[in-house]
């Protein structure tokens, strides 16, 4: 399991990585800069990890999703010349 994880993220460690910087950045008007103690440091590390992924893996599947069902329904349309 931990290896299949690896391999995801082996796949994918463009697009986690600009989402996760793009989470971080857009939450230090929320949150604050240079303004928490190594506690909260920690269990924001801990937080955004888990969004990042979890932001990610409900992008790839609605991709996925639509992205099958738009090449289904291209395979239906017939265009004459």
């Amino acid at each position: 399991k931990i290896i299949n994880f690896l391999f995801y993220c082996s796949k994918n460690i463009t697009s986690i990585y600009v989402l996760q910087w793009c989470l971080i950045f857009w939450s230090i008007g929320f949150i604050g800069f240079y303004d928490k103690d190594v506690k909260s440091s920690l269990l924001l590390m801990i937080l955004f990890t888990f969004l990042t992924f979890t932001i990610h893996k409900l992008v790839n599947a609605l991709y996925k999703k639509y992205l099958f069902y738009s090449r289904r329904n291209l395979k239906n349309i017939n265009i004459e010349i």
